[in-house]
C-alpha cells in the first residue's frame, strides 16, 4: 500500500532498521550490533533519496492512478474504524457519502465511494497544480492549500468545492488522512507539465481535458464501475462523430454539424471528448 505513494521506506521498531527502494532491501541493521557511522549511513541513505520527475504521459497517468488507489484505501481503512466515528473528519465524509446517494439517486458502496472521492480529490489537485505550473510560478504545493480552493471556487465548482473541502483543509484533517495527502502533494510537485505537453504537442487545456480518460482507464476497473464512470477510447469517439456527421449529411442534405438547424446535446458528456471531437470537425 506505501509503497504505491513512496518507493523511499524506511521500516523500523526502533532496534531494528530496514530500508527498502521500490521494495528491494537497500539497508538493514539492527542498533546493538551495528555502531553509529553505519546507523548515520542507513539515515543518511534515507534522507538523501530523491524521487524521479515525472516526465512521459503514460507515467502521469500511471502515477495519478496509483495515487488514487493509494488514498482510497487509506480512507477506507480510516472510515471503516469504529474509533474515528466521532471525529469531523469521519463525520463529515459520511454526511456527504450519505448526501450523494440521495441526490444521485446511485446506491454506492462505502468503498466505492471511497474510490470517487480519491479520483476526484487526486484529479482536483493535479489540475490546480498544472494550471499553477503553467501560468505561475512553481510553487511548493504544500504552500498551495488556500490556493487550491480559491482556484474551485473561482471556476464556479460548488458542488466540487463542498464534495472535497475537507480535503483542502490540510491542517484540520486527522493524521493518516493528513500523511496521505502530504504523500500526494509531494507527488505533485515531481511533474513536469512543459515536458509532457511539449512531447505530446498539447496545451494545458488539452492535458487536462484529455488525460482524465487515460486516469480513469488506468485506475482500477471496480472503482470505475462503482463510481459509474467508463472510458471512451478517442478512435472510437472520433469515429462515431465522423459517422454522425455523414449521417446528417446524407439523410438531411445539409451541411452536418455546421447547418443551423443542428444542435449537440451530449447526455453524459463526463470530461466532454465527444463535444471536443465534434468541436475539432467544426475547425
Amino acid at each position: 500500500k506505501y509503497n504505491i505513494a513512496n518507493k523511499n521506506i524506511l521500516l523500523t521498531n526502533y532496534t531494528k532498521f530496514i530500508l527498502l527502494h521500490e521494495l528491494k532491501i537497500k539497508a538493514e541493521l539492527d542498533i546493538y550490533e551495528a555502531n553509529e557511522i553505519e546507523l548515520k549511513n542507513l539515515l543518511s541513505e534515507f534522507f538523501k533519496f530523491k524521487h524521479p520527475h515525472i516526465s512521459t504521459k503514460d507515467e502521469l497517468t500511471k502515477t495519478l492512478s496509483n495515487l488514487a488507489i493509494y488514498f482510497s484505501q487509506i480512507l477506507q481503512q480510516y472510515t471503516s474504524n469504529e474509533a474515528n466515528k466521532n471525529q469531523t473528519f469521519h463525520i463529515k465524509f459520511n454526511s456527504t457519502f450519505h448526501q450523494y446517494e440521495t441526490s444521485l439517486n446511485y446506491n454506492f458502496s462505502k468503498d466505492g465511494f471511497c474510490d470517487a472521492y480519491s479520483q476526484s480529490l487526486i484529479y482536483s489537485l493535479f489540475l490546480s497544480r498544472a494550471d499553477r505550473a503553467v501560468y505561475a510560478k512553481d510553487e511548493p504545493f504544500e504552500e498551495m492549500e488556500i490556493g487550491i480552493m480559491k482556484y474551485f471556487e473561482s471556476s464556479g465548482s460548488n458542488i466540487l468545492c463542498e464534495f472535497l473541502d475537507s480535503a483542502y483543509k490540510v491542517w484540520s484533517l486527522p493524521k493518516e488522512i493528513k500523511v496521505a495527502v502530504s504523500a500526494v502533494l509531494k507527488h505533485m510537485n515531481l511533474i513536469d507539465y512543459r515536458q509532457i505537453m511539449e512531447d505530446n504537442k498539447y496545451d494545458i487545456e488539452n492535458l487536462k481535458l484529455y488525460l482524465y480518460e487515460d486516469f480513469l482507464k488506468e485506475f482500477d476497473k471496480r472503482a470505475k464501475k462503482e463510481s459509474g464512470v467508463y472510458y471512451t477510447p478517442n478512435e472510437v469517439v472520433n469515429f462515431i462523430t465522423r459517422e454522425v456527421n455523414s449521417a446528417i449529411k446524407k439523410h438531411f442534405k445539409n451541411e452536418g454539424y455546421l447547418d443551423k438547424n443542428v444542435k449537440v446535446l451530449d447526455f453524459a458528456t463526463g470530461t466532454g471528448t465527444f463535444i471536443s471531437s465534434i468541436y475539432d470537425i467544426l475547425k
